[in-house]
C-alpha cells in the first residue's frame, strides 16, 4: 500500500493570519475614507458660510464595524445640498421684508426668490471617501496576502 499525505496545516494558519490582517487593514482604510469624506464635507467651498452652523452640524457615526454614516443636521442642509425651486417669500412677523439690492436698501411685502442651485456637497464628500476606499482597499488586502 502507498499513502501520500498532503498537509496544509501551515497554509491554513497563514491564510487565517492573512485574513485577519486583511480585515484589520480594511477596517483602517474604511475609517480613513470616512474621515476624509467628513473633512471634505466640512471644508468644501461649494457654499458660502454665514454662521458656520451647517459646517458644525456635519458629523460622522458608526452603526457597526462595516457601516458608517455622515450627517448634516442643520435645518437648511437639504436646501443647500439639493437646491430650491423658485418660490415666493412673504413677510410673516413684520409688515415688510428688508434687504439690500444693488447697494440700495429695499422694503417689500413679498419677493419672488429665484431659487438656488444644488451644491451636492455631501454627495461629493461621499464620492471622495469612496474613491479613497476603492483606491486603498485592494492594495491593503493584497499586501496582507503577500
Amino acid at each position: 500500500m502507498i499513502e501520500i499525505r498532503i498537509d496544509a496545516t501551515d497554509f491554513a494558519r497563514w491564510l487565517r493570519r492573512a485574513g485577519e490582517q486583511a480585515q484589520a487593514a480594511a477596517r483602517q482604510v474604511l475609517g480613513q475614507g470616512v474621515a476624509l469624506a467628513l473633512e471634505h464635507a466640512r471644508t468644501t467651498t461649494a457654499f458660502k458660510d454665514r454662521t458656520g452652523e451647517l459646517r458644525r452640524s456635519i458629523t460622522r457615526g458608526q452603526k457597526s464595524t462595516w457601516s458608517h454614516w455622515l450627517r448634516a443636521d442643520a435645518k437648511h442642509a437639504a436646501y443647500v445640498e439639493y437646491g430650491t425651486k423658485p418660490h415666493k417669500i412673504e413677510a410673516r412677523h413684520a409688515r415688510s421684508l428688508r434687504f439690500v439690492q444693488h447697494g440700495e436698501l429695499r422694503f417689500r411685502r413679498s419677493v419672488k426668490h429665484p431659487g438656488t442651485k444644488p451644491t451636492h456637497f455631501m454627495d461629493k464628500a461621499a464620492d471622495a471617501g469612496a474613491r479613497y476606499i476603492d483606491w486603498n482597499m485592494e492594495n491593503e488586502i493584497a499586501r496582507a496576502f503577500r
